[in-house]
């Protein structure tokens, strides 16, 4: 989980605009420790802010608990298609067919397998 608590800092820029933030960020190493920065960021004109490369192209969710606080974090996302592998019953299926998979299979008698298929 990566988190920002930003606090606004407005500073002039030219006699005409004035934007800027100044963030405080925590962020998570390889090892998954958060280490702690403070980082300064810009938001540009067009309200965007660069969270670095390491982030390029993930998806993150971002609650803005109150005006000037972000708490970003790192998500996945799943496609509605497959949603349903993640319910519990679809999940419990899954987890006995890998088991299956794996076991190795167990001798059959075939003439009672014939029988009970036949109806006699």
């Amino acid at each position: 989980m990566l988190k920002f608590c930003a606090f606004q800092a407005l500073y002039a820029i030219n006699p005409v605009q004035q934007i800027g933030t100044i963030s405080l960020g925590w962020h998570e190493n390889s090892a998954g420790m958060n280490t702690s920065r403070l980082v300064a960021k810009q938001v540009g004109l067009s309200g965007q802010i660069s969270l670095g490369k390491e982030y390029a192209g993930r998806t993150v969710l971002i609650d803005s608990s109150e005006p000037g606080v972000w708490v970003i974090k790192t998500a996945q996302t799943i496609p509605d298609s497959e949603l349903w592998l993640h319910q519990p019953e679809a999940s419990a299926q899954l987890d006995r067919a890998l088991l299956a998979i794996t076991e190795s299979p167990s001798a059959a008698d075939l003439d009672a397998l014939e029988q009970q298929l036949s109806g006699t």
